[in-house]
């Protein structure tokens, strides 16, 4: 708020963008991208939901974090409006890599910052590489609650703690091996602290 009055901080087209990012079609799932839209007159027509921000949260270095599921892409930005801090990604230019292929990320919804090099969110995996799905079958998909490490030095980031049910198993290339009956959520999903527990949590929606 400026003056009282709701402003503009940041243009997501201004930051990521099908001319700067990722082009439609490429590395997105076009089943979870595109969209019907229909118009009074009975005319209709097929959209693009291009970033999808899933959530806006504030961090812990005066930062807003902002998930766009619809581009596997986490993004940081400064609160006071001055620019990106730092783009985290498994479809395009990341400032960081990752450990493994097993440590990217698919869909995010609802990322947080509980310490300064760690970030916690929901991969719901619908654009994992391995998973394929339709109305009738969903093979190689899996959802998680997952936490990464941000190494700000080497700028790579790296699963520390990470949640899925029932299955946990990776193969000998840091690659998952996901089960049929893995729990997969289509879409949403969030995660939060318990302030009268140790643990966290994560909930479907």
């Amino acid at each position: 708020m400026r003056n009282g009055d709701p402003h503009v901080l940041y243009d997501l087209f201004d930051i990521v963008n099908p001319h700067n990012a990722v082009p439609l079609g490429e590395t997105v799932n076009p089943s979870v991208t595109t969209m019907d839209l229909k118009c009074t007159g009975g005319e209709h027509y097929l959209g693009i939901d291009y970033h999808h921000a899933s959530s806006v949260n504030q961090g812990m270095t005066n930062n807003i974090l902002v998930a766009l599921r619809n581009l596997n892409t986490i993004i940081s930005l400064d609160r006071q409006g001055t620019g990106v801090q730092w783009i985290l990604s498994s479809s395009w230019d990341s400032d960081f890599t990752f450990a493994s292929e097993g440590d990217k990320f698919y869909n995010p919804h609802d990322v947080w910052q509980f310490s300064h090099n760690t970030i916690t969110f929901i991969d719901d995996g619908n654009n994992r590489p391995d998973c394929t799905w339709d109305d009738d079958a969903m093979e190689g998909c899996y959802s998680r609650a997952v936490e990464l490490a941000l190494d700000f030095e080497t700028m790579q980031a790296t699963v520390v703690w990470q949640f899925e049910y029932p299955n946990l198993a990776w193969g000998p290339g840091g690659e998952h091996v996901a089960e049929e009956e893995d729990v997969f959520n289509l879409d949403g999903g969030s995660i939060n602290v318990i302030p009268s527990d140790v643990s966290t949590y994560a909930r479907g929606n």
